[in-house]
């Protein structure tokens, strides 16, 4: 044998042996489902979904062609306006449609600061203090017209880092699902607990509470909820007594959240042997499992979970390989179809069917602002619309109005819209509407204060502030300064135009002399800076006026007004007003 051909042999054999590793199913037996008619429960199935972030869930998809997940996974913390999230959620519900994946998103419901557990305030909530939060976010949530798991105050045990106390969270907890059961069948709650597994001996119980002290009671709960990601979770007893508990009080689970941490994927083989094969054995082997949801992060990229590794499948062909066949197995129900889906988790209402084709018109609302109506002709039950702009989805609602999120002046549109049935059928296309914007567009007109909410106040890292909000006027009461300005801000969303030019107005006062930045920013990472500008108020209230601004590219922004480097004043804002034109 020459040189080369026992080269080219060895070189066939690697392969063959390669490709022999990456084809090997492992022999892993899925129990038959325990069904237990919770809200959202499929009875045969088990719910596939990921996160936590965009990046994380299109790499994820990217890598299980055929197989997407149902659930996306997303975080709100009651204190912040739900406005911005709920963007975000439909946005990526937007995008994967078009794509025919269906998504429905899993939320984790904070009341504290993740860390701090001196910032609890589960007992603020139970008061009522953040009732309007919460409608915005359930009604938010009634407007993407599909079914929705709140996992309310999750890791309620971990008295460590969130600081719950039983009491208090309870009161909370019945609260929040008063209010979500008055708004929609369609959105689970799921009570999600933390195994201590660096405690001796590893517990649910926190160092203070028995963890079932925390139980609101099996009528105020829809699924039970459990974060693993430790690979010595699997197989401790506080796993097996949580997984006992929720089959005697008649519950689904749902793994919350789960990463191998302190594993990763980069070895391969060694990696699927630690974490991953017994992860899909725990799901196989209890039948009570419903639900699941994977973090395809790299968490070496954060400082602060540094040493939990890179636990992107992605990442490792082998690691991609057999979880992709794992999940592929038919227990696993995924965002293939709308139609299955609805089916599975049954919530179709009998006599539901094909919804009839809309039509449209536009009517001008109290603000001012052009806003489109649909009126449905006829058929089955709708769920929600989904308006189309050129013929790329633009919006979806359960109302009978729809305001345009990103209107352009001087720009002609065609809408259509489409109904979508109970069943998750699709109705007829409407017939189109054109509408022609004009070339001097009000995008905001006499500050947006007018229940809509298009305005709203953002709070992080412990800043802390109280609005008032009137016809025409807003009053932002700064409780708690951090001297960090972007902890309290008070935003509205925009849509705009690098070939366009913005003139902004506005009438500012505060009851003390105070400066406040002002500044256009992208919404999202990298979280760009188009304008940033500081203005001294005061008692008497100043006209402020920004120019012919023109941006550098066309982007989703804040309007911002950031206050959390003020000192404990009130700020009022008055006839806010965005202006767009063609230059």
């Amino acid at each position: 044998m020459t040189r080369i051909t026992r080269i080219s042999f060895l070189l066939a054999l690697f392969v063959s042996c390669i490709g022999a590793v990456f084809s090997e199913e492992p022999d892993v037996v899925f129990q038959p489902r325990k069904f237990y008619r919770a809200r959202l429960e499929s009875q045969n199935s088990i719910l596939h979904g990921a996160g936590q972030s965009r990046d994380a869930l299109d790499e994820y998809v990217a890598a299980l062609p055929g197989t997407p997940p149902l659930m996306t996974m997303h975080y709100w913390n009651v204190k912040d306006a739900p406005e911005a999230l709920l963007a975000v959620i439909t946005r990526e519900i937007m995008d994967y449609t078009a794509k025919g994946i269906y998504l429905i998103p899993q939320i984790g419901l904070q009341m504290t600061t993740d860390g701090k557990p001196e910032e609890r305030f589960e007992h603020q909530v139970s008061a009522g203090l953040y009732d309007d939060h919460l409608v915005r976010f359930m009604k938010g949530l009634q407007d993407l017209g599909r079914p929705a798991f709140i996992r309310i105050g999750y890791e309620f045990n971990g008295l460590a880092w969130n600081g719950y106390e039983p009491e208090t969270y309870k009161g909370a907890w019945i609260r929040i699902t008063r209010m979500i059961r008055d708004v929609s069948p369609e959105i689970a709650t799921v009570w999600c607990a933390a195994i201590h597994s660096w405690q001796n001996p590893p517990s649910l119980n926190n160092a203070r509470f028995g963890w079932m002290e925390y139980y609101p009671g099996d009528e105020w709960v829809d699924w039970w909820g459990i974060d693993i990601f430790e690979k010595e979770e699997f197989r401790t007893p506080p796993l097996k007594e949580f997984l006992r508990e929720a089959d005697v009080h008649g519950k689904p689970v749902m793994i919350g959240e789960s990463t191998p941490k302190k594993v990763g994927v980069l070895q391969g083989r060694q990696s699927w042997d630690k974490w991953f094969d017994p992860w899909f054995r725990t799901m196989a082997e209890n039948p009570g499992i419903k639900a699941v949801c994977y973090i395809n992060w790299d968490w070496s990229r954060y400082p602060q979970w540094k040493d939990w590794g890179d636990a992107r499948i992605q990442r490792n062909p082998e690691i991609r390989n057999l979880y992709a066949a794992l999940i592929a197995y038919p227990v696993f129900l995924h965002g293939t179809s709308e139609e299955r889906v609805r089916t599975d988790l049954g919530v179709v209402p009998a006599g539901s069917g094909v919804p009839g084709k809309p039509v449209l018109a536009t009517v001008t609302g109290s603000d001012g602002i052009m806003q489109l109506s649909l009126s449905p002709s006829g058929g089955a039950a709708v769920l929600r619309y989904e308006i189309e702009r050129d013929g790329s989805l633009a919006g979806l609602t359960t109302a009978r109005t729809w305001v345009d999120p990103a209107p352009k002046a001087g720009l002609s549109v065609s809408y259509t819209a489409r109904a979508v049935g109970m069943t998750g059928v699709y109705g007829n296309r409407s017939d189109p509407l054109s509408v022609s914007f004009p070339p001097v567009l009000a995008k905001l007109r006499g500050g947006g204060f007018d229940g809509d909410h298009n305005f709203y106040l953002r709070q992080f890292e412990g800043g802390t502030a109280r609005l008032t909000v009137t016809n025409r006027a807003a009053s932002v009461q700064i409780l708690r300064p951090t001297g960090t300005d972007w902890h309290i801000q008070f935003v509205h969303p925009l849509r705009v135009y690098a070939d366009r030019i913005y003139t902004l107005r506005a009438t500012l006062s505060a009851d003390r002399p105070s400066v406040i930045r002002i500044l256009y920013q992208k919404t999202e990472a990298p979280y760009t800076v188009y304008l940033a500008r500081e203005e001294r108020i005061g008692p008497r209230p100043r006209a402020i006026l920004i120019r012919n601004f023109k941006f550098s590219a066309s982007d989703d922004i804040f309007l911002s007004f950031m206050m959390g480097a003020m000192s404990a004043v009130t700020v009022t804002l008055t006839d806010i007003g965005l202006e767009e034109v063609v230059p």
